[in-house]
């Protein structure tokens, strides 16, 4: 069921009374595409040190650029196995780094949560996946938990 689908959302949850409420919903947008947006804080639960330095950024007009690079950069398990090596399928080919890599560090593979990076090769990840022996649209599924606005924006729905 597509994100815009709101009338087969309202069914699915409410069968054949769909309260009227429903009629007057709209399909879910980023923030930033209803209003202006300064800054953004990454990731789900966000990091106590992104939002420090975001909020250092509003206060003082510090210049320092978000990651930009993919995850897997700054990823431990470069150094004790990759989770792709165990037959897990991981989202941080494709992810924003800056958050440690916590979720990996723990042997979770990562979901996304802090967005697409902006240098990402979504095409590159998901063929990357599917020669590891995943299903390429279960790698879409989950790439579309926390990027849904950002792989349309870029083309890649």
């Amino acid at each position: 069921m597509a994100a815009g689908d709101i009338a087969g959302h309202a069914a699915a949850v409410y069968g054949e009374s769909t309260p009227a409420a429903c009629g007057s919903l709209r399909a879910p947008a980023p923030v930033s595409a209803v209003i202006d947006v300064d800054f953004t804080v990454p990731c789900c639960p966000v990091d106590p040190f992104d939002f420090v330095r975001v909020l250092d950024a509003a206060l003082y007009g510090s210049n320092r650029l978000a990651a930009t690079s993919a995850l897997c950069g700054e990823c431990s398990r470069n150094e004790g196995g990759c989770l792709y090596a165990r037959g897990q399928m991981c989202l941080g080919l494709v992810t924003r780094a800056g958050c440690g890599a916590r979720c990996p560090a723990l042997g979770r593979a990562c979901n996304g949560c802090a967005g697409l990076s902006p240098d990402a090769n979504v095409g590159a990840a998901r063929a990357f996946a599917a020669s590891r022996g995943h299903v390429p649209e279960r790698f879409d599924e989950a790439l579309q938990m926390f990027n849904a606005v950002a792989l349309a924006a870029a083309g890649e729905e």
